[in-house]
């Protein structure tokens, strides 16, 4: 695909002082707003999380404060984009449907904080450059590889692109494991409910530290890091607990013919659907 052959280097990374992607402006109709918006709703986002959520943090250090970052996380639910970015102390810009952006307010609401909206149905090269433009300018990137939302709260296979992404920027990779989003909100529910949320940040692995792996050696060394990560996390008592009470409701599990409803609306590229249970 374009985008593939342009992350192996096919083609020149735009620099600062280049002007944005050909083919970004269909999608950036307005300027990203200026850090003390961003800065104004990510301590809100903590304050809302704190009155509606149980929501824990640790290792929020391991994320560098300065430099490319990929912060690469788990995919649990809605709440994840936010959840992993409004504790760190430095902006996130994050991919997001491109669907997502269509309606204009909700468009610049995203853009506004970080957003960049990508064609996944049709061609994702204009998100990509622009994504490899802000890390070449030293910004964090927020990217969930398994492309989509967890269906069953088990994480999914890894999609290849976050591997090249973070050799052509030169970017520190930061796993990171979220647990309980998805019994606070999985997929196939369409509100969330209230929960206990933990995100554990994990040590950063730096470019000279996966120089001499390949992509598929990256890959799976940052999946097993978050998986298990995400079993750590989900063996803490509060959290067993938790897990416990709503298996005993059975609000664990979708009622039936849930899964089956919601799997029209899943996205891919290669437009799958869900297997049978």
């Amino acid at each position: 695909m374009q985008w593939r052959n342009y992350l192996k280097g096919n083609q020149r990374v735009p620099g600062p002082s280049s002007s944005p992607a050909k083919g970004v402006e269909e999608f950036f109709w307005r300027e990203e707003a200026p850090d003390w918006w961003y800065e104004f709703f990510r301590p809100a986002v903590r304050v809302g999380w704190s009155l509606l959520y149980w929501v824990h943090y640790t290792g929020k250090e391991n994320v560098p404060a300065s430099g490319p970052v990929l912060v690469v996380c788990n995919h649990q639910s809605h709440f994840d984009p936010p959840l992993a970015a409004a504790p760190i102390r430095r902006r996130m810009w994050f991919f997001g449907r491109k669907s997502l952006f269509r309606f204009r307010p909700v468009g610049w609401f995203f853009r506004s904080l970080g957003g960049i909206p990508v064609d996944i149905e049709g061609s994702p090269l204009a998100g990509v450059k622009e994504t490899l433009r802000q890390l070449r300018l030293g910004r964090a990137l927020l990217i969930f590889p398994e492309g989509t939302r967890t269906w069953d709260g088990s994480l999914g296979p890894f999609r290849p692109g976050f591997a090249a992404l973070a050799r052509r920027s030169q970017a520190a990779i930061v796993p990171v494991a979220i647990a309980g989003a998805y019994e606070a909100w999985p997929r196939w529910r369409p509100f969330p409910r209230w929960g206990i949320i933990h995100v554990m940040y994990l040590p950063p692995l730096y470019p000279e530290d996966y120089a001499d792996w390949d992509d598929e050696t990256l890959i799976s060394e940052v999946r097993r890091r978050i998986e298990e990560g995400v079993q750590k996390l989900y063996s803490r008592p509060i959290l067993q607990e938790w897990r416990r009470w709503l298996h005993q409701l059975g609000w664990d599990r979708p009622p039936k013919g849930a899964v089956e409803e919601t799997s029209r609306e899943r996205w891919s590229e290669s437009g799958e659907g869900v297997p049978a249970s």
